[in-house]
């Protein structure tokens, strides 16, 4: 796990300063259709647990997908971090947690990311090799990993 010295969230943190994250759906790397499930399913995961810490104000995804709809039309073809920053500025969201995920085999490889919004700044928050037999176990305990973490770093 990384230290997040460099994002101003962590290296200047207030107890008494609420930020919004926003959780965005896990990219699925390989496209592989059976696994899609995992890309919201993490991403609520997270958002149930993250909502737990105090100091987070942690945004509702559809509140933030009807928001990258007005922010940049499907047909427009930009990047998707870039909508994501777009969004998030519009929402005056602080900090965005992103991931992605890949099949192999019988293996899942999961990463997360935390991007401070003004500033650009990403920093690593975790990459896991699990089991897919234990799908569920591996979305339980990326987000207990992340959430121990982020509240580490808060303050709390």
């Amino acid at each position: 796990f990384i230290v997040f010295s460099s994002i101003p969230y962590f290296g200047q943190s207030n107890k008494n300063t609420t930020k919004k994250i926003a959780v965005f759906p896990f990219e699925n790397i390989i496209k592989n259709k059976d696994f899609d499930w995992l890309s919201d399913g993490v991403a609520r995961t997270l958002t149930f647990q993250l909502s737990k810490i105090n100091t987070l104000k942690v945004i509702d995804q559809l509140q933030i997908l009807k928001t990258i709809e007005a922010v940049q039309p499907k047909e427009a073809g930009m990047a998707y971090d870039v909508v994501a920053r777009k969004t998030a500025k519009k929402m005056n969201i602080n900090l965005l947690l992103s991931g992605s995920y890949q099949i192999y085999g019988e293996k899942l490889q999961i990463t997360a990311q935390l991007i401070e919004v003004e500033s650009g700044i990403v920093e690593p928050l975790i990459m896991g090799t699990y089991s897919l037999d234990s799908l569920l176990y591996m979305q339980h305990d990326v987000a207990n990993k992340i959430t121990i973490l982020l509240n580490n770093k808060s303050g709390n």
